[in-house]
């Protein structure tokens, strides 16, 4: 038998066991924060059978006389395990919903092969062992919305070893465009067979499904309203963390080390180009601010994109004050004179969220759809992509080429600035 392709390094494990114990839990008044129950498995786990072992020890007590009925409990024990692993990767809250009703044969829950009796012993062995905690759901027109349910330190400990490799491998077989909170004309909408994007993504993922990485899932591209808006691309490996632990980068992708490739001040430079206008300060466009300010990098980044994202001064000052890095009232005013120096003609408070994450959205899934086509796995991070190492330059390129071929119809002497990290 072949060994398995790994995809965790050495100096990831240690980085991890750094973040378990540092981290708190996630808020749950971020809906990111959370992800609904799911079908991944983690048998391509290296170590599995000590895990199993572990599960198994865990599942006796809630385990029937009767052995067709015990084998249905303890597939249910790895299903929800395998989904505190993911839990456990991102940093994430588990959504299980306590509504017995949802468990209907038939319905999603059924279909991933939960009950509800079963769902709910083990969830409730698992708090009585303080491994997990939960959560409740409110209620909503009587019903109640998803409990919640997080592993704690000591449950997180156990699965680090086999947390990345939560892998989920139906969503490959769903469907990889969908429209959030869709418009009443859009209620129920599908892509046709032969519609352009839905043939992209299918060969996207057709490749995908074929390659390795850590936590891998189908990249999903998700519209807003509409078919039209936003349109980001989005996988699971793009929320392990990257910040202050450096996670995602220390994972490997087909057993090698891999690398992210970024843009520069892309919404800045897709703002600047919708209203033809050049950008000051070359490859690195957020320099000019820092030079006339003094004020970091990492704010003058936040200020920027939280002010284009928002028409409103005041919500923008608001949000920009509150969420890190935490841009000082006296910063953002600074931060505004300097814009308004640099671009007088143009407004900065422009509503650009959703057109800037739409053309975002087409330009990264053709670099993909790229590397679909020539063998290169490319995955969505956000406004970047990871790539094995050996493919950086390739990546800086195709990013380059991707770029100008959608924003030239605005401008045609548009330059992007994209760096391997």
């Amino acid at each position: 038998m072949e060994a398995p392709i790994p995809i965790v390094s050495d100096a990831l494990r240690a980085e991890f066991d750094r973040l378990i114990q540092d981290r708190k839990r996630p808020s749950l008044d971020k809906y990111q924060n959370s992800f609904r129950v799911d079908s991944f498995d983690v048998s391509n786990s290296p170590s599995f059978d000590e895990l199993a072992f572990i599960i198994e020890k865990m599942a006796e007590p809630t385990l029937p006389k009767q052995s067709t009925y015990a084998q249905s409990v303890m597939r249910q024990w790895h299903i929800i395990m395998a989904n505190l692993c993911h839990a456990t990767a991102a940093n994430k809250w588990v959504g299980i919903s306590g509504y017995k009703r949802q468990y209907t044969a038939g319905g999603y829950l059924s279909q991933l092969g939960l009950t509800y009796a079963a769902t709910e012993r083990i969830l409730n062995r698992l708090m009585d062992g303080k491994l997990i905690v939960k959560e409740q759901g409110k209620k909503y027109q009587g019903t109640p919305i998803t409990n919640q349910y997080y592993p704690t330190k000591e449950l997180q400990g156990y699965l680090a070893e086999h947390a990345f490799f939560a892998d989920n491998p139906t969503s490959f077989d769903r469907p990889f465009l969908a429209i959030g909170m869709p418009t009443a004309q859009y209620q129920g909408f599908s892509w046709s067979d032969d519609h352009p994007d839905r043939l992209m993504l299918n060969e996207i993922n057709e490749f995908a499904r074929t390659q390795t990485w850590a936590c891998k899932g189908a990249i999903r591209q998700t519209f807003k309203h509409t078919p039209f808006q936003s349109g980001r691309l989005t996988t699971p490996f793009q929320n392990l963390q990257s910040r202050s632990y450096d996670i995602r980068r220390r994972t490997l992708i087909n057993g090698r080390p891999l690398v992210e490739v970024d843009f520069n001040a892309n919404h800045l430079r897709l703002f600047l180009a919708m209203h033809q206008t050049k950008v000051i300060g070359g490859s690195d466009a957020y320099a000019p601010f820092v030079e006339e300010t003094g004020i970091a990098r990492d704010k003058v980044k936040a200020f920027i994109n939280i002010s284009l994202n928002e028409a409103d001064e005041s919500k923008a000052q608001g949000a920009a004050a509150f969420n890190k890095p935490f841009v000082r009232h006296d910063e953002f005013e600074r931060l505004k004179q300097a814009f308004s120096k640099l671009y007088p003609k143009l407004n900065l408070h422009a509503n650009f969220a959703l057109p800037a994450m739409q053309v975002e959205g087409l330009i990264l899934r053709n670099v993909l759809h790229k590397g679909a086509s020539e063998g290169i796995l490319a995955l969505p991070v956000h406004d970047a992509v990871a790539v094995e190492a050996e493919h950086a330059e390739w990546a800086v390129q195709a990013m380059t080429d991707a770029w100008e071929q959608a924003v030239h119809q605005w401008h045609p002497s548009a330059k992007s600035s994209v760096k391997a990290e």
